[in-house]
């Protein structure tokens, strides 16, 4: 009996990767999440990667009772199993021999594709979105073709896939009607990392914060919707209201390098300079103070998943101003305040209002969002092994 109830053991695919932080964070919040849980409740962690530096970030941020790391590979130092897969790949199309988990009682997560993972019994898949769907031009080529094979494989597959929200799932069922694989839907937290020993003090006199700032810690990808922010910033400046604006993130899209560029122009066409300020990609201490001690964090995104930055805001219980997508009403219900992406005086409006009611707190309950997420992550891992 006992045997057959124990915690499955977790395989988790994750090599740190900065130009997705939002993938990154995603990992790492939900092994801090599991980490909260009773040891009793939680599994056995496995960190596999093409190298060390996701399973190193792991086990120095996050307090698991049982973590350990396994190298992605598929190399045999054996010449005869080397010979032997070679003529079975000729003969059969796969290798034989396979240094990949075949463990029946492990789930590998997410996305374990690729001949290492050949032999996996348990997997699930996680999508974030479907954004290529919505906004293609945002993609190349290649890049379409990649999500769309990756899509198709998963589903030939039929193994279980977890989306983030009702709405990305509800975009599954639309583009993908005939999918026989199992559907979860687990809304993420986030974990936020003790950030006192960052000096407020300091921050205001480095970067001159002698006004109440609003801040968007969005990575700088033209989804992103930085624009509106801008305009919307000139409609404020021009009525004579003092704050500023903070940017903060890797200030690089590989699928529009110009970007920043333009958005910079944007801001001197302005004369915006002492107003909005880049940051850059920051420690993720210092980017929770200031958060915590914005007006309110502003999220104005063409299209989005899940938002982690609304998921900061939210931890930390602070006020949001955010684009009037599904997903972001279905993350803040009647809590978040909404505005148009495409209307830059919409934004400036929420900004004033914001602004005038000085209130600078949201209770958002977040506590026990974080356990929901933790233990539903859980379940899930139990429903797939049984």
């Amino acid at each position: 009996m006992a045997k057959e109830h124990r915690t499955p053991r977790l395989g988790i695919v994750f090599d740190y990767n900065s130009n997705w932080m939002g993938g990154t964070y995603y990992i790492l919040n939900l092994l801090h999440a599991i980490a909260e849980l009773p040891s009793v409740e939680q599994p056995r962690v496995i960190i596999y990667g093409e190298n060390e530096a996701g399973f190193n970030t792991v086990k120095n941020e996050v307090k698991l009772k049982d973590v350990s790391y396994k190298k992605i590979t598929n190399v045999f130092n054996n010449k005869l199993i080397v010979g032997v897969n070679f003529i079975s790949r000729s003969i059969a199309g796969f290798n034989l021999f396979n240094k990949g988990p075949r463990n029946k009682n492990e789930v590998i997560f997410p996305n374990a594709s690729g001949a290492f993972f050949k032999n996996v019994p348990n997997r699930i898949y996680w999508i974030p979105d479907f954004q290529e769907k919505y906004y293609p031009v945002f993609f190349s080529a290649e890049d379409l073709a990649f999500r769309e094979a990756f899509n198709i494989q998963m589903i030939a597959q039929k193994f279980p896939v977890v989306f983030s929200s009702e709405d990305v799932k509800k975009d599954f069922k639309k583009f993908y009607p005939a999918s026989p694989n199992p559907i979860y839907t687990l809304p993420f937290a986030v974990s936020i990392q003790d950030y006192s020993t960052i000096n407020f003090q300091n921050i205001q006199e480095q970067y001159e914060l002698n006004h109440p700032y609003f801040i968007t810690p969005n990575q700088f990808w033209i989804h992103k919707n930085h624009k509106v922010i801008i305009e919307a910033t000139a409609i404020l400046r021009d009525k004579g209201i003092k704050f500023k604006v903070l940017f903060s993130g890797k200030d690089y899209d590989p699928r529009c390098p110009e970007y920043t560029d333009q958005l910079k122009e944007q801001i001197c066409h302005y004369g915006l300079e002492e107003t909005v300020i880049f940051l850059g990609f920051l420690e993720r201490k210092l980017l929770l103070q200031l958060i915590k001690n914005s007006v309110a964090v502003v999220q104005p995104s063409l299209f989005e998943g899940w938002s982690t930055v609304v998921e900061d805001a939210k931890a930390l219980n602070k006020p949001v101003i955010a684009s009037s997508l599904a997903v972001h009403k279905e993350q803040m219900g009647e809590k978040g305040h909404y505005f148009d992406p495409n209307n830059a005086t919409a934004l400036a409006d929420a900004m004033i209002e914001q602004l005038k009611s000085g209130v600078t707190y949201c209770d958002w309950n977040y506590i026990e969002r974080k356990k929901e997420f933790a233990r539903g992550f859980v379940s899930m891992l139990h429903e797939v092994v049984q």
